[in-house]
């Protein structure tokens, strides 16, 4: 039986269908054909059924909530013509709410999981196509990603020490709101510290 994670997948596959493809296209300057819309996603290539709204990649569809309710978000829901502001902010400063989920507390377990990794963690960030940022505020790991081609994200890592535990820091543009809704940004933070995880595991192999 499908679970609630699931059932959304699959709800949001058919709204996918009520939105004007071919503005989809144009406003993000995205490859297409008869039968799929192609997309990158921190520099894995998927595609878009143009029939069926299913999520996939070359190995099927993509059930994965995080990445299909990311790429059916910025498709379907972002504004007309969204453009970056080139300025860092943290999630709760895009959303000035008191309700604002607590960002440390939703990547505590996995800097914990990071601690001691540091060069693994660096040489992870290298594989999935991170580039070096100009500041790295003192973090002992700092890459820029491209959650897509046109929308970035910071990902920022202290290790422990004597005083203070293991911490992670995720940025987005001021202007990212404009790409996709509050809710999703965890989402897609969610997805980018499981492939880091991955890479990890690979690496340690």
């Amino acid at each position: 039986m499908a679970d609630n994670y699931d059932k959304q997948v699959t709800i949001s596959r058919g709204l996918f269908l009520n939105y004007d493809q071919q503005k989809m296209i144009e406003k993000f300057g995205l490859r297409a054909d008869e039968q799929y819309i192609y997309i990158e996603m921190l520099n894995q290539l998927y595609r878009i059924s143009r029939e069926s709204g299913a999520v996939e990649t070359e190995a099927g569809e993509c059930r994965n909530f995080n990445v299909a309710m990311t790429i059916y978000d910025v498709l379907c829901c972002s504004m007309k013509n969204p453009v970056l502001a080139h300025q860092w902010v943290t999630p709760a400063n895009l959303q000035m709410l008191s309700t604002s989920p607590d960002t440390e507390a939703f990547t505590r377990k996995t800097a914990e999981a990071f601690s001691g990794k540091s060069e693994l963690l660096w040489a992870a960030c290298e594989k999935i196509g991170g580039r070096r940022p100009e500041i790295s505020a003192g973090a002992d790991v700092c890459w820029e990603f491209d959650l897509f081609p046109f929308l970035p994200v910071q990902f920022r890592f202290w290790d422990k020490d004597e005083e203070f535990p293991a911490q992670i820091k995720l940025l987005w543009d001021k202007n990212t709101l404009d790409f996709l809704h509050f809710e999703t940004t965890y989402y897609a933070m969610g997805w980018l510290l499981s492939v880091l995880k991955q890479q990890i595991n690979l690496l340690v192999l």
